[in-house]
């Protein structure tokens, strides 16, 4: 049987002169004694890292937000047989090997032109309108940029959080002196283009400096090029991570306020078979989702790419635009791949002549869709300054249906036409994504259910459930009107609700079940809406919770190591009682006893070091759900085990914020929240993420030398509220979610008081608490509450030996 090679290569041009340049590749696939491995939403992580250890493997490199890690498999295991192993596991939804990406010389006969394109896509028309912005950045993934060269310098993006070549992350991202960009070949902070000036070509066409006297000029005059280098000088492979990682790497950057609108892309590929490299896919989409239009090159082996997929460009992901090359005749490049479902636009890309890296003076003409792409890329860009307020989904289906329509691109690409910048620039298409209905019910049964979209043409979107639970069986991804159809599980449970996001839309599913559940007020171990007492006590290193019920009674169990464990007492089960549960240090795993059944239950999730306060039920199923942050790479890294939904992970916060529980848009939902207590900008600072529909709540408050973060939901509205409660004079400083007002209250403030708020009287409403310490070793401390409903208590329970739970989950 003949074996199918797969073969991922840059879409490398020629010089005119014929010299071609020079691509080392090796002959392997893919990285030896490597998986790429994702578990299944809703796996135990016991059981994930149960698999791992059983055929030996370690996890050297995660990505958490993708939910993929990187496999070191034992020196015995072949990744065939490895692969073989953990597709047979009821707990992996993918495995693959880590994929090499070849650099490849591209056809030997370019066709001379001198900045024909330029003309052909209108851009001198284009320029009367807009010749681009400085305060826009256009992440080109490349070979490198020689970021020094007379036509790029002035538009080469500069981190300004960084002072280069200090060795210091002075920004705090994670990457020492990224002042250019990155290097990601070798990992190190210097994206110089010293591989066959591929990189510094493509920056020049989609922004050499223009009116200046020099050279040549690019569709953009003003821009700033971020330069990401993913190859070597000899163009040694890169690999699936190596491109995750510099595709993350964007992603943060934007998320952090770099105003990144579109990357370029003019690499990928097949030859005889493709690798379907699903990782890639996923972190390529979680580009787009964060608001990037990406760029690729249809490839070119001269083929179609509906039958002889090309990928990166082949895949289908709203936040993809693929571009084929055009002559300057207008007539498809004899060398470019074409596909009348798959490929976009047509591009110029025969005979491109734009900047080189030999000296800073440079030039030179290439062909290849890699030069095709960053006149679609430079478009998208021109664009995108023209209107800001353009989506990626907006620039994309802007460029599709400006596109000069050719006959002879009828059947060659989607839009039968090449682009015209000056065309998108004065017919704009706005995306808007209008489900016929918000949101469907379903019952406890289950079924199949379907939603009519409407949006204008060539407007692609996705439609992603949040919730495993609820499947989309088709509409996914989608372009124009459209018809999105989904199936809901039957629920033996309590009601739930999840959601699917269509483009930018919330689409909610509503599903009742067939159990009733009492959602569990805060420490409420008794089920009757009231915080109980509590507090742990040491007994030869053992927990001894020693807990006072409001309903009545006194319970003294035995439950976790003092030194060890951490207290995460929560509603795990959903039987609206509070769960005697404790994170442990040493192995990363949560204990429970379930109120329910008073059954012990273990799952190991975390690793030493994370923080578990976070626990608390993030996909509004009722039940608490097994969550930790982690301190990673200059970033707090959220990883949560839905009950209903699954693993995720989620980045969110700098390694030194307070992550922060609480619910602040009362979707029933908890949102990722975090407190910023250090020197920066800005300082003393709340940021929520709400789960209802991704929008951030920024909020300076509170001043951190002196305040604990306490925030609950005081004003009984189903929202969490920001608050602090100030230790040098025991004010309680707090914004109402219900009017947006301003209020304080004094309570407590002397030496020792651990503030414990909570609905001691059952009225809905946090009340506020301190716990108090005696001052003997010994005698008790007093809780003293000020109830919304029941008014001024005091009770005397704990000693200052023991751990306070309300205080350690509660006040940060």
């Amino acid at each position: 049987m003949k074996t199918a090679k797969f073969f991922v290569y840059f879409v490398l041009a020629m010089f005119i002169s014929s010299q071609v340049v020079s691509a080392q590749k090796s002959d392997k696939v893919f990285a030896d004694g490597e998986l790429l491995v994702k578990y299944k939403n809703g796996t135990a992580s016991a059981a994930a890292f149960a698999t791992n250890d059983q055929i030996g493997a370690a996890v050297v490199e995660e990505f958490p937000e993708l939910g993929w890690q990187r496999i070191k498999l034992p020196a015995y295991l072949s990744v065939n047989q490895a692969l073989l192993l953990y597709k047979s596991s009821a707990e992996v939804e993918q495995a693959q090997p880590n994929f090499y990406y070849h650099l490849l010389a591209t056809p030997s006969d370019p066709q001379f032109g001198s900045m024909y394109g330029m003309q052909k896509i209108s851009a001198p028309l284009a320029w009367d309108l807009s010749v681009g912005s400085s305060s826009l950045v256009v992440a080109d993934i490349d070979t490198g940029l020689r970021y020094t060269h007379e036509d790029l310098a002035a538009n080469a993006w500069r981190n300004p959080g960084e002072i280069n070549g200090n060795g210091i992350d002075d920004d705090g991202n994670g990457f020492a002196d990224d002042y250019y960009g990155y290097d990601f070949f070798y990992n190190d902070s210097d994206p110089i283009d010293d591989a066959g000036g591929h990189g510094t070509h493509t920056a020049g066409t989609i922004g050499a400096v223009g009116n200046n006297g020099l050279g040549v000029v690019g569709v953009n005059w003003n821009v700033k090029i971020m330069a990401i280098k993913i190859y070597s000088p000899s163009g040694t492979d890169t690999t699936s991570t190596m491109l995750i990682n510099a595709y993350n790497y964007v992603r943060m950057m934007k998320n952090r306020g770099v105003n990144i609108r579109v990357t370029n892309n003019s690499y990928g590929g097949c030859s005889e078979a493709c690798g379907y490299d699903q990782a890639t896919k996923d972190a390529i989409d979680a580009l787009g989702n964060a608001g990037i239009l990406n760029v690729f090159a249809a490839g070119n082996a001269g083929k179609n790419n509906e039958t002889t997929p090309f990928y990166p460009a082949s895949y289908t992901s709203p936040g993809i635009l693929a571009v084929a090359s055009s002559t300057s005749t207008d007539t498809l490049s004899g060398f470019s791949n074409y596909g009348a479902i798959s490929v976009d636009v047509a591009a110029p890309g025969s005979g491109i002549l734009s900047t080189f890296n030999s000296s800073n003076s440079s030039y030179i003409t290439f062909s290849g869709t890699s030069m095709a792409t960053p006149h679609a890329t430079g478009a998208a860009a021109l664009l995108s300054s023209y209107n800001p307020n353009l989506s990626p989904a907006s620039l994309k289906a802007t460029l599709m249906n400006t596109v000069d329509p050719l006959t002879q691109f009828n059947g060659i690409v989607k839009t039968g036409g090449r682009i015209n910048v000056a065309r998108a620039l004065q017919n704009q298409t706005v995306c808007t994504f209008n489900p016929v209905s918000t949101s469907q019910s379903a019952a406890a049964g289950g079924g199949s259910f379907s939603v009519s979209v409407a949006a204008p043409t060539n407007c692609d979107y996705s439609a992603i459930s949040d919730s495993n639970w609820i499947t989309v069986t088709s509409g996914n991804p989608s372009s124009g009107n459209g018809t999105i159809t989904f199936t809901v599980s039957a629920n033996s449970g309590a009601a739930r609700s999840g959601t699917i996001r269509i483009g930018d839309r919330t689409f909610i599913v509503s599903q009742s079940g067939n159990q009733t559940t009492q959602r569990s007020a805060f420490m409420d171990f008794d089920g009757d809406g009231r915080t109980d007492y509590s507090a742990i006590q040491n007994v030869s290193g053992a927990m001894i919770w020693n807990n006072y019920r409001s309903s009545g009674g006194y319970s003294a169990v035995n439950f976790g190591s003092f030194a060890d464990d951490i207290p995460v007492p929560n509603d795990f089960d959903g039987d609206g009682k509070t769960d005697i549960a404790v994170w442990r240090n040493s192995n990363g795993t949560f204990y429970v006893l379930q109120s329910q059944n008073n059954t012990f239950t273990a799952v190991q999730f975390g690793q030493t070091g994370d923080n578990p306060i976070v626990s608390q039920d993030f996909d509004g199923d009722g039940k608490s759900d097994f969550a930790v942050t982690r301190a990673q790479n200059g970033t707090l890294v959220w990883y949560v085990l839905g009950s209903a939904s699954g693993f995720r992970g989620y980045q969110f916060g700098s390694d030194t914020d307070k992550a922060l529980r609480g619910d602040y848009d009362g979707d029933g939902k908890a949102d990722l929240a975090v407190y910023r207590p250090t020197s920066g900008s800005p300082a003393n600072t709340f940021f929520i993420q709400k789960s209802s529909d991704n929008s951030l709540i920024v909020n300076a408050f509170g001043t951190s030398a002196t305040d604990k973060i306490v925030p609950a939901d005081y004003d009984g509205d189903g929202k969490t509220d920001i608050a602090v409660w100030r230790t040098t004079n025991g004010v309680w400083y707090y914004l109402k979610s219900s009017d947006g007002n301003f209020n304080t209250v004094q309570f407590g403030g002397i030496s020792g008081d651990l503030p414990t708020p909570g609905d001691y009287d059952g009225d809905g409403r946090t009340d506020f608490a301190v716990w108090r310490p005696n001052t003997g070793q010994n005698e008790a401390g007093i809780f003293y509450v000020q109830g919304t409903t029941a008014g001024f208590s005091a009770f005397g329970w704990g000693n200052s030996t023991m751990k306070i739970p309300a205080n350690l989950l509660q006040s940060q």
